[in-house]
């Protein structure tokens, strides 16, 4: 979620890589304070800020001209969610994709390639 997250900021392949470790390494630092509290953010919240931190970070950090795609680092900062109602729902629609891909992967074999065809044009895409 973290990599995918990442490409849709902007990011080439290689730093959302890095990127996603980068995030991993500053949760596995913080995540023996982080304690779920009833008017605290949920643990989601939590991560998405980390990770929206860490892109914030990687997109101011980067040179002028360097190599960024067709966007601009300014294009790609207003393109960041500013609110925390906003990471929440993107970080939920990106762990609902996630579970999706796993579940269908595991019953893909299930069933005929045709009748797998068929489901995924008519449902999916």
């Amino acid at each position: 979620m973290v990599y995918r997250l990442a490409r849709s900021r902007g990011l080439q392949d290689a730093d959302a890589d890095d990127l996603a470790q980068q995030v991993f390494v500053s949760i596995a630092r913080a995540v023996e304070n982080w304690t779920p509290t009833a008017d605290g953010p949920p643990f989601r919240a939590w991560l998405y800020r980390i990770a929206h931190n860490e892109i914030l970070k990687a997109i101011t950090r980067r040179k002028p001209g360097s190599a960024a795609g067709s966007s601009s680092v300014q294009e790609m900062l207003h393109t960041v969610p500013q609110h925390d109602s906003d990471a929440s729902v993107e970080l939920l629609r990106e762990g609902r994709m996630e579970a999706f891909r796993w579940a269908s992967d595991a019953v893909r074999h299930e069933f005929t390639a045709a009748t797998w065809t068929m489901f995924w044009q008519s449902t999916v895409e």
